[in-house]
């Protein structure tokens, strides 16, 4: 299926299958792995409505065909192959685009790169929850290749190298390791019949894990209840946050073209909570 007939209810997949598209002939097994975690994410987004359907179905059929026509690949036959594969392509990319980053070498292709390896971040959920580490280059990802894209549309200079969400420079720990624990460590030492099989290998989509979403801390919640509320709820706004509530707006804006609504909504959240209880998070 063509990414030209998503439907508007499974947008949110919409870059992972032109992704799959743009690897159908240098790639397959990358496309495969795209589509499959297409399909997976896109039954959770909207598996009822008639447009989704219409998608989805031919998608399963196509998913299929695939997986015969490899059938002698490993890295279709055993899904732990096929992490580490995935791995070592999203570590690559990363690689490419942090080493590019980091000696000020700003362009389209880094920021593509970047994006690009936040996707296989994505696609490596079909096998497993990401670890930490896995997760934290996830977003480092899609965040660096936000900020570049926004810089070099607006005429600015990017900052090389690791920043925080405000621009400045942090201390460096996120330099490129050869593994993120997923395929060559974790699935690596389990025996192949422990593996979580994805979804998109069988019809039967009761093993559909839903992506585990951060808990807030009790902390959290004590925090912000001390904050003191004016009557109308909202605080007196710091105007010395002003700065900051527009780069979390701009970092939104640049988010949403290249329509990664989630993390849109991430920097929206932060603006909006400074703005009405002046905590930063």
């Amino acid at each position: 299926m063509s990414s030209a007939n998503l439907p508007p209810s499974l947008n949110q997949v919409k870059h992972h299958i032109k992704t799959a598209e743009d690897h159908d002939k240098r790639d397959p097994i990358v496309a495969y792995y795209c589509r499959m975690y297409a399909m997976n994410k896109g039954i959770k987004l909207d598996s009822k409505s008639k447009e989704a359907r219409a998608f989805l179905a031919p998608l399963m059929d196509q998913l299929e065909k695939l997986k015969k026509q490899m059938s002698n690949r490993e890295e279709i036959s055993q899904e732990a192959v096929g992490a580490a594969y995935i791995e070592n392509y999203a570590m690559k990319l990363f690689t490419f685009a942090d080493s590019r980053d980091r000696s000020g070498q700003f362009d389209k292709q880094v920021i593509k790169s970047f994006f690009t390896s936040s996707l296989m971040f994505d696609v490596l959920t079909t096998f497993e929850e990401l670890p930490d580490e896995a997760e934290e280059k996830r977003k480092y990802s899609r965040f660096k290749a936000a900020y570049i894209h926004r810089c070099l549309t607006s005429g600015e200079t990017p900052k090389a190298g690791p920043i925080d969400e405000d621009g400045n420079p942090v201390e460096d720990v996120q330099q490129p390791s050869t593994s993120t624990g997923i395929g060559s460590q974790a699935f690596g030492t389990m025996p192949p019949q422990t593996l979580p099989v994805p979804v998109g290998r069988s019809t039967d989509r009761s093993n559909l894990q839903q992506p585990s979403l951060p808990q807030r801390r009790p902390d959290d919640e004590e925090e912000s209840s001390a904050v003191p509320l004016c009557l109308n709820g909202v605080v007196p706004f710091d105007m010395s946050l002003s700065d900051k509530v527009q780069k979390y707006c701009k970092y939104a804006i640049s988010a949403i073209e290249y329509e990664d609504l989630e993390t849109a909504a991430d920097y929206l959240r932060k603006s909006l909570n400074i703005v009405e209880h002046g905590l930063e998070s």
